[in-house]
C-alpha cells in the first residue's frame, strides 16, 4: 500500500553513516583502481533465486561445498569450490544439473560488465514473501549494471514501483563491493537473509526492501589456525549498520545493526548466531520525554550505543534488540538430500540481553532426483511461530516479538517487516512442492494456513485485526533465448485488515529477468 511521500532531513547520527558511507565509496574506488590487476568477478550470488538456493543445497548435501550456507549474499568462491568438486567427481545426474546451472549464473558474475533487466506486474503484490523475488506493487521494473574492476565490483542502476511508499523511483539495484584479502567491504542496497528457514527468516528476509548500509563480510570460510578453535571448523562473519530512511511514528530514520556468526563443526551440521539491534534515530515532534526515560531524552551517543551493543555490562538502553540461533543438517539419504532446520530468535529486555521472550521457526526439505537424466523435485515443510513465548514455560507474550515500548513502530521498513512477512503474533504453516525438469524449467506449488496477529494487539504489519487465510499458490519459471519467464497464480480465501468478513482474492503475476 502507497504511503504518504514525506522529505526531512536527516538526523546527526543517520547523516554521520551517509558521510561515511560516502567516505568509503570515495576510498575504495581509489583502492579497486589500483587493484586492478586483479581477478575480476562479483563477489557473491544474491538472495532472491529460489532455484540456485535449492542447487547450492543440494551440492552441499553431497558434501560438495565447504562450509556454512544459510545466510545470504553467498559468496561465489564457496559454491565454485563445490561446483568444480561435483565436475571432477562421479554424481548423480541432478546433481550434475545443479552444478551447471550454478556454472551458468557464475558465468555472468565473472564478466568484466553485465547487465540486468527486472520486470514483473501483478494486479496484487504478494502478501507472503519468501526467500524469491515477487513484485512489490503492480508494475515493479529494475535495471541494473554491474562493473567488475579488480577487486571492487560497482552496481549501479535505477528501478520504479508503481504507488510504492515514498517515491516511484528507487535506487535499490545500486551498491559497492571492495575486497580486501578474504573479507568485503560493502555498502548501498545490499540485501540480507538470515537463517534456514525457505519460507520465512525470523530477523532479516525478503519481506522488506533493502535499506541503505554500509558493512563487512568474510567470503570463503576457512578454518581457524590456532588449534584450540578448529573444532569450530568453516566460518563466516557478517556486520552491518544501516539507515531506514523513512519517517516513523516513534522516531525519524533509526540505524539497524545486523550481524552474524556462523560456522560447521561437523561435516553437514550448519550453527548460525544472531544479533540485530535498532537504535538512535530522531525524536518525531509528538514524543514526549517521560520522567524515568532510560533515554534520558538523547537517543544516540556513546552511552546508548555501547548499552545497545554490550548489554551484559549492564543498565538499560533505548534500542529494540533481537538475538538467537539458527541449526541446521544437511545430508545425503538414499540417494536424495535432506535437511532439517530450526531457528529460534529472542526478544530483549530491559539491561542485560535475555533469551526467553522467543519467535521460533521449524522445517524440513527433501531434494530427490526424477528419472535418471537430471530432472529433479524438492518438498518443503515449514511453520513459524512469532508470537514470542517464554522459552522456558511456553507462557505467551503478546506484542512483544518485533515489538518495543520506545521503538513502537516495530522492526520495519516502509510498511513491511524485516524479518517474516507475517509479522509479530501470527503463525504460519507452510507445505510446498517443486519439480525441475531437464531442461531446466521449474514447476512449483505451495499451501499456506497463516494466522496473523492472532492476539488483536493494535496494529502489527500487515494487520491491523487478527486474521485467519489459507493461501494456494501455483507457478512456474522458464529458462528462454530471450530472458528468465515467471508466472504465477495465487488465491486467497480472506484478506488482512477485513474484521468481520472473509473476502475471497485471486492474484495473478508475471515476471521476466534477463542478464548479459
Amino acid at each position: 500500500m502507497a504511503g504518504p511521500r514525506t522529505h526531512c532531513r536527516l538526523p546527526a547520527a543517520a547523516m554521520g553513516l551517509a558521510k561515511a558511507l560516502g567516505r568509503v565509496c570515495a576510498g575504495l574506488l581509489l583502492a579497486g583502481a589500483a587493484g586492478g590487476a586483479a581477478r575480476a568477478e562479483q563477489p557473491w550470488a544474491e538472495q532472491g533465486d529460489k532455484q540456485l538456493r535449492q542447487d547450492v543445497e543440494t551440492l552441499k548435501g553431497y558434501r560438495l561445498i565447504k562450509g556454512p550456507v544459510d545466510s545470504w549474499p553467498l559468496p561465489w568462491s564457496q559454491i565454485i569450490e563445490g561446483v568444480e568438486a561435483a565436475e571432477a567427481g562421479h554424481v548423480p545426474p541432478f546433481v550434475a544439473a545443479a552444478a551447471a546451472r550454478l556454472r551458468a549464473n557464475a558465468g555472468v558474475a565473472e564478466q568484466d560488465t553485465s547487465y540486468e533487466v527486472r520486470a514483473g506486474g501483478t494486479n496484487r503484490p504478494a502478501l507472503i514473501r519468501d526467500f524469491g523475488y515477487t513484485a512489490r506493487e503492480k508494475a515493479d521494473v529494475a535495471i541494473r549494471v554491474t562493473n567488475n574492476l579488480g577487486n571492487l565490483t560497482i552496481n549501479y542502476g535505477v528501478g520504479y514501483r508503481y504507488h510504492q511508499a515514498g517515491d516511484d523511483y528507487h535506487f535499490e539495484p545500486s551498491s559497492f563491493v571492495f575486497r580486501a584479502g578474504n573479507w568485503a567491504l560493502y555498502g548501498g542496497y545490499v540485501g540480507k537473509y538470515y537463517g534456514p528457514g525457505n519460507d520465512s527468516a525470523l530477523m532479516f528476509s525478503n519481506g522488506a526492501r533493502p535499506f541503505p548500509k554500509i558493512g563487512i563480510q568474510r567470503l570463503y570460510p576457512y578454518k581457524p589456525r590456532p588449534k584450540l578453535l578448529r573444532w569450530i571448523g568453516p566460518w563466516r562473519f557478517d556486520f552491518f549498520g544501516g539507515v531506514l530512511d523513512e519517517r516513523r511514528l516513534d522516531v525519524k530514520f533509526p540505524i539497524e545493526f545486523g550481524m552474524r556468526f556462523s560456522f560447521e563443526p561437523a561435516r553437514g551440521l550448519e550453527i548460525g548466531l544472531n544479533r540485530s539491534i535498532l537504535i538512535c534515530g530522531g525524536r518525531v515532534p509528538t514524543t514526549v520525554i517521560q520522567p524515568g526515560d532510560p533515554t534520558g531524552g538523547t537517543l544516540c551517543g556513546v552511552s546508548p550505543v555501547t548499552k545497545a551493543l554490550f548489554p551484559f555490562f549492564g543498565g538499560t538502553q533505548p534500542g529494540d534488540s533481537l538475538a538467537g540461533i539458527d541449526l541446521a543438517f544437511t545430508r545425503p539419504i538414499g540417494g536424495a538430500v535432506a535437511k532439517v532446520y530450526y531457528e529460534a530468535e529472542g526478544e530483549d529486555k530491559n539491561g542485560i540481553q535475555q533469551f526467553d521472550q522467543v519467535g521460533q521457526i521449524g522445517g524440513a526439505t527433501l531434494t530427490l532426483p526424477v528419472g535418471g537424466k537430471g530432472a529433479s523435485a524438492q518438498v518443503l515443510v515449514e511453520y513459524i511461530d512469532t508470537l514470542a513465548r517464554i522459552f522456558t514455560t511456553d507462557r505467551a507474550i503478546p506484542g512483544s516479538f518485533y515489538g518495543n515500548t520506545f521503538f513502537f513502530s516495530g522492526k520495519e521498513y516502509k510498511g513491511n517487516p524485516l524479518g517474516a512477512s507475517i509479522g509479530g503474533d501470527g503463525d504460519m504453516t507452510t507445505i510446498g512442492v517443486s519439480v525441475t525438469d531437464t531442461l531446466n524449467r521449474r514447476y512449483y506449488s505451495s499451501y499456506r494456513h497463516a494466522n496473523i496477529n492472532k492476539t488483536g494487539r493494535g496494529f502489527i504489519a500487515p494487520s491491523a485485526n487478527p486474521e485467519t487465510i489459507n493461501i494456494g499458490t501455483l507457478g512456474t519459471e522458464w529458462p528462454t533465448g530471450f530472458g528468465d519467464v515467471r508466472v504465477e497464480g495465487r488465491v486467497m480465501d480472506n484478506d488482512v485488515n477485513t474484521p468481520g468478513r472473509s473476502p475471497t482474492k485471486g492474484e495473478f503475476e508475471v515476471s521476466w529477468r534477463t542478464r548479459f
